[in-house]
């Protein structure tokens, strides 16, 4: 992704977020207007090739491939509008990789596993269709995010994630739905042994399926 789409992508992100936060302060608190869901599924992390450095001079690459992995979450969320909803969502991350790191010309083998924790802010919009029980919707987030590979763990990271799905209510208070969300962290200083670092950066396509419960 080049650096204007990424910026335009932000601002898109940023405008959503503020028009939902703009809705729910216009919107007097009900109690039954929070929900809260849990979610799980598939994660598919693209590979990465960054530079490997010693006190700031570059000494060799990495290169990682990764598996198939799983995600867990949960969201607390508040419904602005009918159309709109804000929530504060945890997601954990893990995938399964393998690769090869050369330093100063030597090549070694590397695998392990990449976690990943993250806080985010998601602003959804639902759109309105004839059948009311089904809810097509959109949305974004932005948050903060951990990168953590065997062991050797970046500080916390800018994160964002871009969602689509469809709900079915299946219940007054209960909804099942399924998503697909693309997510990633700009590039993250990680330090994989003493005296070495890399900038790795993480991006994953989630194929989600979870529960809604509306209070």
């Amino acid at each position: 992704m080049s650096a204007l789409t990424r910026s335009l992508l932000l601002a898109a992100t940023a405008a959503t977020a503020i028009g939902a936060a703009g809705a729910a302060s216009a919107q007097s608190f009900d109690a039954s207007s929070l929900y809260l869901k849990g979610f799980g599924g598939a994660t598919f992390p693209s590979g990465d090739d960054e530079s490997l450095r010693s006190n700031g001079q570059k000494v060799g690459r990495v290169d990682l491939d990764y598996d198939t992995g799983y995600t867990l979450g949960v969201a607390l969320g508040f419904q602005a509008t009918p159309n709109v909803g804000v929530e504060l969502e945890y997601a954990y991350r893990n995938a399964d990789f393998d690769g090869s790191a050369r330093v100063n010309g030597v090549r070694g083998n590397i695998d392990g596993t990449a976690k990943v924790n993250a806080v985010m802010v998601n602003a959804l919009y639902n759109f309105t269709l004839s059948n009311p029980q089904v809810m097509p919707y959109v949305g974004a987030g932005i948050g903060a995010a951990q990168l953590d590979y065997e062991g050797s763990k970046s500080t916390s990271n800018f994160a964002y994630q871009f969602i689509a799905g469809i709900g079915y209510e299946v219940a007054p208070q209960w909804t099942v739905y399924g998503e697909g969300r693309w997510f990633a962290t700009p590039e993250s200083k990680v330090w994989p042994s003493r005296g070495l670092a890399t900038d790795l950066s993480y991006e994953t396509f989630d194929l989600l399926f979870g529960v809604k419960y509306q209070f």
